[in-house]
This record gives C-alpha cells, structure tokens and sequence, in this order.
C-alpha cells in the first residue's frame, strides 16, 4: 500500500532535476523493508497520512477604480525555497501561471492579467531564462461592470511552483465579489 501511495505521488511531482537525480530520489524513498516489518494493523494504516504540498496560498480582494471599473487583485504567498513561475515562459519551459475568468454578462476583462516584475534567471534544468516569483507575487485584472447589481466573479487557476527537489503543479479556484 506504501509503494502504491509513493508511486502516486511521484507521479504528481514533477521533478526539476536531471535523469540520474530523479532516479537517485526515487529509490531512496522505496521501502525495501520486508513485508512482515511493515504496517501490520488497520489501525497503524489509518493513523499514517500524507502531506499534500501546496506550497502556494492565494488570496483574492477587489479594489474599485471607478464607477463602472475594478481591479480583480490576486495575492500569491509563496513558501520559502519554492518560487512560482510567471505567466509568460519560454516554450518547452515550465507550465505558466494562468488564469481562467467564467464569462459572464455581468463584466468584461480590460486588457491581459498584469504581473509584478519578478525575477528573470537561468534555469539549468531548463537549459533556459525563466521569470518566476519567490515570497509573493501579485496579479492584476481589471474589469468593466456591466451589471449595478452586486455579483461575483467566478475563476480558476492553473499554475507550477519548484523548489531545488521537486515541481508541484497545482489548480485553484478564486472569487471575487462586486
């Protein structure tokens, strides 16, 4: 069951290191106990659980500009030693953060999603200059109401965030009242 468990996330994980690395950790997390040293009740099963890394939190606010426009402001915390790529790279480079909005008649978007400036280095697991945040990153999308009456707006995010072992990908869902 243990095996099972680990392979599952594995899978999930993204590694950010190079072949060798990657199958070095891999069997260092096997456990080669045998099957009689291992979990051997129910009880020891279900008091053994697994941490979900989110090494991202977010956060949502609006501040209003004017009568009919809004700044939709999307807070990324970030974890020490992880950072979270930005919404432009390179191509055969890390998944962007993207963001998703459910359309709606009660708003349009104005323009793209803006982002802080961050931090622009070379990645050598990508071979590449990667843009990404560490700490805190803020998001920025302003929207025109169409619609007087109050409202939310409904949306998704799709993002990567990578640490010197490992890369997480990672959804979320965010909302904004208006």
């Amino acid at each position: 069951m243990k095996n099972i468990l680990l392979t599952v996330l594995i899978i999930t994980f993204i590694s950010c290191e190079n072949e060798k690395k990657q199958k070095d950790f891999i069997e260092s997390k096997i456990d080669t106990k045998p099957l009689s040293q291992k979990v051997d009740t129910i009880d020891e099963v279900q008091t053994k659980s697994f941490k979900i890394l989110e090494p991202v939190k977010w956060t949502t606010e609006t501040k209003k500009i004017s009568d009919t426009e809004y700044d939709l402001i999307i807070n990324a915390a970030i974890e020490p030693n992880y950072h979270l790529y930005s919404q432009k790279v390179p191509e055969d480079g890390p998944l962007p953060t993207v963001f998703i909005f459910k359309k709606s008649n009660d708003y349009e978007l104005i323009g793209n999603v803006l982002e802080e400036n961050g931090h622009t280095v070379y990645e050598p697991v990508f071979e590449m200059n990667i843009k990404y945040f560490d700490k805190k990153a803020i998001f920025k999308q302003r929207i025109k109401v169409k619609n007087k009456n109050g409202f939310k707006i409904i949306g998704e995010i799709e993002y990567m965030t990578c640490n010197d072992s490992n890369c997480v990908t990672g959804y979320g869902d965010i909302e904004f009242k208006i």
